[in-house]
Formats: structure tokens, C-alpha cells, sequence
């Protein structure tokens, strides 16, 4: 799928850095919110890192996400939801975050995906406690869920986390009829802005600068119009 699996952990050094370890320290302490200005360099910058190690694709439905001036297709995902006031110590944790498409970001919304273990725990590790989700870091999407053409989910039958596939699938309606066009519509349109793009490039490749640069920029949209033709067929 176009999301890596497991996915890396490329944005944990993010924290580190001192200005954002002030910042981050300031929210931990409940003097500030996540929409807060002064948080934004954080965000930004573990934005840029998901996108890049989710292939500009959403967790969940494995949708590619178009990118935009204003993030207005995704939003930067809290699998354990930092509104409950027993996660919000992992609002920034690298094993808590993952970029989701805003459809299933909404349907999730502040669903607590936490066992009473896991909202106790101290630490976020594998064996926490129970997620009533296939965890984005301590468990296999593919090996849990399939997706075949359309596109269709289903829990894998005899997976490891089979129950828990089934009742992400059921409460995000990825296996929804009337979604499932949806996504294909969308996946479409998306394609055709992709190749509207390239053929403006191809207009002004003088204007563009450096071959080098043209050369990448041509590259980057025919791998991303290939991962959008192979959302709607699966190929």
C-alpha cells in the first residue's frame, strides 16, 4: 500500500529540538492549546515528516491526500485522542501521530481507542494495554485489513488483530457503498488536477530553472498519478 507498514519513526527527533521542546513543554502543561500560534513551527514540521514517510497518503482509508496551501485535505492525526485529558501527554509522541484524510479524521474525531490500562499507562508501549484499533505502530495494516478493488475493506479472517480491523472498518464506514464512490470520485479528480499540472510544466520547462529541478517535479507527478490510478484499481 502507499503507506509504509509499519510505518517509520522520522519525526521523533523533531522533539528534541530546543525551541520546540519549550513549546511542547508549555502545551504538556495545559498554558496553551494545540491551534495555539506559537505551536505551529512544531506542527509544521511533523507534518512534513508524516507526509513524507506516509507517501502523502491517509492512515486509515490509504487514500492519497492532495497536498494544499492550507492542509485543507488532512490533518495531523491523534490516535489516542489529546483531548482526553489522560492523553494529553502524548499529544507529540512519535508513536501517537499519523496524517489522516479529513473524512476519516472527522468520522473518528475524539473516539477513545484506549482500554482503562492504556489510559493509566505511563508509557505508550506495545503492550499497553488494548486498542479497540489495529495500532498504527505496534501492528501490521496489512496483515490485519484487505483492500481490494473499489476500493473495499475487510478485516482479514484469522488476522492478529481481526476484531479490531473489523471495528475500525465499521466505525470509519470504510466498507460503505455510497464512501466507497466517494473515494473513487475524489481519487479521480485528484488524478486530473495531477495531470493538468504536468502539462503545465511540460508548457514552460524553460521557465521552470534547472533540468535537475524539472526533471524531479515531472517525477514526483507521474508517481503520484500512478499511486492514484492504483487507489481505484488496485494495481
Amino acid at each position: 500500500m502507499n503507506c509504509p507498514d509499519p510505518l517509520p519513526l522520522d519525526h521523533a527527533k523533531i522533539l528534541r529540538y530546543k525551541n520546540h521542546k519549550a513549546r511542547i513543554s508549555e502545551f504538556l502543561s495545559g498554558s496553551m492549546e494545540w491551534k495555539d500560534d506559537s505551536l505551529k513551527p512544531v506542527r509544521d514540521a511533523i507534518r512534513k515528516s508524516l507526509r513524507a514517510t506516509q507517501a502523502q497518503s491517509c492512515f486509515y482509508c490509504r487514500r492519497m491526500i492532495a497536498t494544499e496551501r492550507r492542509n485543507m485535505g488532512e490533518a495531523i492525526e491523534h490516535f489516542l485522542d489529546k483531548s482526553k485529558s489522560y492523553y494529553r501527554k502524548w499529544a507529540f509522541h512519535p508513536l501517537n501521530l499519523v496524517i489522516a484524510c479529513q473524512p476519516c479524521n472527522f468520522v473518528k474525531s475524539t473516539k477513545d481507542l484506549g482500554d482503562a490500562a492504556v489510559q493509566t499507562a505511563t508509557y505508550l508501549q506495545p503492550h499497553t494495554g488494548t486498542f479497540k484499533w489495529p495500532h498504527p505502530y505496534f501492528d501490521s495494516y496489512s496483515e490485519n485489513i484487505k483492500i481490494s478493488p473499489g476500493p473495499v475493506y475487510s478485516p482479514i479472517p484469522g488476522a492478529p488483530r481481526h476484531n479490531q480491523a473489523s471495528v475500525m472498518i465499521k466505525d470509519l464506514e470504510l466498507n460503505s457503498i455510497a464512501d466507497i464512490d466517494d473515494r473513487v470520485q475524489f481519487t479521480a479528480r485528484e488524478i486530473q488536477k495531477l495531470q493538468r499540472r504536468a502539462f503545465r510544466m511540460a508548457r514552460r520547462q524553460r521557465k521552470f530553472g534547472s533540468k535537475e529541478r524539472y526533471e524531479a517535479y515531472l517525477t514526483e507527478l507521474e508517481n503520484r498519478i500512478e499511486r492514484g490510478f492504483s487507489d481505484i484499481f488496485m494495481v
